[in-house]
Protein backbone atom coordinates (compact mmCIF):
# COMPACT_ATOMS: atom_id res chain seq x y z
CA UNK A 1 0.00 0.00 0.00
CA UNK A 2 1.35 3.44 -0.94
CA UNK A 3 0.98 6.41 1.47
CA UNK A 4 2.40 9.78 0.37
CA UNK A 5 5.00 7.98 -1.80
CA UNK A 6 6.08 5.82 1.15
CA UNK A 7 5.27 2.17 1.66
CA UNK A 8 2.79 1.21 4.38
CA UNK A 9 1.96 -2.20 5.84
CA UNK A 10 -0.28 -3.66 8.51
CA UNK A 11 1.90 -6.78 8.79
CA UNK A 12 4.18 -6.77 11.82
CA UNK A 13 6.69 -9.11 10.17
CA UNK A 14 6.94 -6.91 7.06
CA UNK A 15 7.35 -3.76 9.18
CA UNK A 16 9.93 -5.38 11.46
CA UNK A 17 12.05 -6.68 8.58
CA UNK A 18 14.71 -3.97 8.45
CA UNK A 19 15.79 -4.69 4.86
CA UNK A 20 12.43 -4.03 3.24
CA UNK A 21 10.69 -1.01 1.74
CA UNK A 22 8.13 -0.37 4.50
CA UNK A 23 8.49 2.96 6.31
CA UNK A 24 5.04 3.02 7.95
CA UNK A 25 2.88 0.65 9.98
CA UNK A 26 -0.91 0.91 10.40
CA UNK A 27 -2.25 -0.64 13.61
CA UNK A 28 -5.70 -2.12 14.23
CA UNK A 29 -7.06 1.35 15.17
CA UNK A 30 -5.74 2.80 11.90
CA UNK A 31 -3.03 4.81 13.66
CA UNK A 32 0.12 5.17 11.55
CA UNK A 33 3.69 4.89 12.84
CA UNK A 34 6.86 5.93 11.02
CA UNK A 35 10.25 4.29 11.64
CA UNK A 36 12.71 6.73 13.20
CA UNK A 37 15.55 4.32 14.16
CA UNK A 38 16.32 0.64 14.36
CA UNK A 39 18.05 -1.14 17.25
CA UNK A 40 20.20 -4.23 17.52
CA UNK A 41 21.69 -6.52 20.13
CA UNK A 42 24.08 -9.47 20.05
CA UNK A 43 21.30 -11.86 18.91
CA UNK A 44 19.87 -9.64 16.14
CA UNK A 45 19.90 -11.40 12.76
CA UNK A 46 20.66 -9.84 9.36
CA UNK A 47 16.97 -8.91 8.88
CA UNK A 48 16.71 -7.08 12.20
CA UNK A 49 14.90 -9.84 14.14
CA UNK A 50 15.66 -11.20 17.60
CA UNK A 51 14.28 -14.56 18.71
CA UNK A 52 13.86 -15.45 22.37
CA UNK A 53 12.28 -18.51 23.96
CA UNK A 54 10.26 -18.94 27.11
CA UNK A 55 10.61 -22.73 27.26
CA UNK A 56 8.75 -23.68 24.05
CA UNK A 57 7.04 -20.34 23.46
CA UNK A 58 8.95 -18.28 20.88
CA UNK A 59 8.92 -14.52 20.42
CA UNK A 60 10.52 -13.20 17.22
CA UNK A 61 10.73 -9.41 17.07
CA UNK A 62 12.53 -6.31 15.83
CA UNK A 63 13.07 -3.29 18.04
CA UNK A 64 12.30 0.04 16.39
CA UNK A 65 11.92 3.65 17.43
CA UNK A 66 8.74 4.97 15.82
CA UNK A 67 6.79 8.21 15.77
CA UNK A 68 3.01 8.27 15.83
CA UNK A 69 1.60 10.33 12.97
CA UNK A 70 -1.54 10.80 15.06
CA UNK A 71 0.05 12.65 18.01
CA UNK A 72 3.73 12.98 16.99
CA UNK A 73 4.89 11.08 20.10
CA UNK A 74 7.89 8.78 20.07
CA UNK A 75 7.73 5.12 21.07
CA UNK A 76 9.95 2.09 21.17
CA UNK A 77 8.12 -0.82 19.57
CA UNK A 78 8.67 -4.55 19.41
CA UNK A 79 7.17 -5.86 16.17
CA UNK A 80 7.03 -9.44 15.03
CA UNK A 81 5.20 -12.57 16.09
CA UNK A 82 4.86 -15.18 18.80
CA UNK A 83 4.74 -18.92 18.16
CA UNK A 84 3.20 -21.21 20.76
CA UNK A 85 5.14 -24.47 20.50
CA UNK A 86 3.72 -25.84 23.76
CA UNK A 87 0.84 -28.27 24.32
CA UNK A 88 -1.25 -25.73 26.27
CA UNK A 89 -2.78 -22.28 25.79
CA UNK A 90 -0.34 -19.51 26.68
CA UNK A 91 -1.08 -15.90 27.63
CA UNK A 92 1.55 -13.26 26.84
CA UNK A 93 0.88 -9.64 27.68
CA UNK A 94 4.12 -8.49 26.17
CA UNK A 95 4.99 -6.80 29.47
CA UNK A 96 8.15 -4.95 28.55
CA UNK A 97 10.26 -2.50 30.50
CA UNK A 98 12.96 -0.21 29.10
CA UNK A 99 15.76 0.89 31.41
CA UNK A 100 18.11 3.65 30.23
CA UNK A 101 21.63 4.40 31.47
CA UNK A 102 20.15 6.97 33.86
CA UNK A 103 17.94 4.19 35.25
CA UNK A 104 14.85 5.88 33.82
CA UNK A 105 12.16 3.30 33.18
CA UNK A 106 9.11 3.12 31.00
CA UNK A 107 6.70 0.24 30.47
CA UNK A 108 4.42 -1.23 27.83
CA UNK A 109 1.12 0.32 26.81
CA UNK A 110 -1.04 -2.73 27.60
CA UNK A 111 -3.62 -1.72 24.99
CA UNK A 112 -1.21 -3.51 22.67
CA UNK A 113 -0.98 -6.79 24.65
CA UNK A 114 -0.57 -9.95 22.59
CA UNK A 115 -3.04 -12.08 24.53
CA UNK A 116 -3.74 -15.79 24.47
CA UNK A 117 -2.58 -18.30 21.89
CA UNK A 118 -3.43 -21.96 21.38
CA UNK A 119 -0.83 -24.67 20.74
CA UNK A 120 0.89 -24.21 17.35
CA UNK A 121 -0.74 -20.79 16.90
CA UNK A 122 1.23 -17.86 15.48
CA UNK A 123 0.12 -14.39 16.70
CA UNK A 124 1.30 -11.02 15.39
CA UNK A 125 2.97 -8.79 17.97
CA UNK A 126 3.00 -4.99 18.07
CA UNK A 127 4.13 -3.80 21.49
CA UNK A 128 4.36 -0.05 22.08
CA UNK A 129 6.42 1.54 24.84
CA UNK A 130 5.80 5.31 25.05
CA UNK A 131 8.86 7.51 25.49
CA UNK A 132 8.43 10.68 27.53
CA UNK A 133 11.64 12.14 26.14
CA UNK A 134 13.51 11.50 22.93
CA UNK A 135 14.35 7.91 22.07
CA UNK A 136 17.49 6.60 23.78
CA UNK A 137 20.68 5.59 21.95
CA UNK A 138 20.91 2.45 24.06
CA UNK A 139 18.87 0.73 26.73
CA UNK A 140 18.18 -2.54 28.51
CA UNK A 141 14.99 -4.29 27.49
CA UNK A 142 13.30 -6.53 30.04
CA UNK A 143 10.56 -8.90 28.83
CA UNK A 144 8.33 -10.56 31.45
CA UNK A 145 7.55 -14.22 30.95
CA UNK A 146 4.20 -15.53 29.62
CA UNK A 147 2.05 -18.00 31.54
CA UNK A 148 -0.01 -21.13 30.95
CA UNK A 149 -3.78 -20.72 30.82
CA UNK A 150 -5.83 -23.30 32.70
CA UNK A 151 -9.53 -23.98 32.19
CA UNK A 152 -10.39 -23.11 35.79
CA UNK A 153 -8.36 -19.89 35.41
CA UNK A 154 -7.70 -19.95 39.16
CA UNK A 155 -4.03 -20.66 38.83
CA UNK A 156 -1.40 -20.17 36.20
CA UNK A 157 2.26 -21.01 35.95
CA UNK A 158 4.77 -18.73 34.33
CA UNK A 159 6.88 -20.41 31.71
CA UNK A 160 10.52 -19.63 31.15
CA UNK A 161 12.46 -16.82 32.75
CA UNK A 162 12.34 -13.03 32.41
CA UNK A 163 14.62 -11.94 29.55
CA UNK A 164 17.02 -8.98 29.60
CA UNK A 165 18.77 -7.73 26.47
CA UNK A 166 20.86 -4.60 25.81
CA UNK A 167 20.02 -2.72 22.60
CA UNK A 168 21.89 0.03 20.77
CA UNK A 169 20.76 2.30 17.94
CA UNK A 170 21.96 1.14 14.53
Amino acid sequence: MLFQKKWVTDSTMEFGHTKNKYDYFVDEWQDKYKIVHTYQTNITDENGFNCVYFDHYAFQFSVLAVRSLHNQKNHITLVGETINLTATNIHFNGDVKIITKRQEQTETDLAYAIGESAPDEVVEAFILIPMNKKVPKKFTLEIAEPWEVYLDEEKSDKIGEKIRLCFTKK
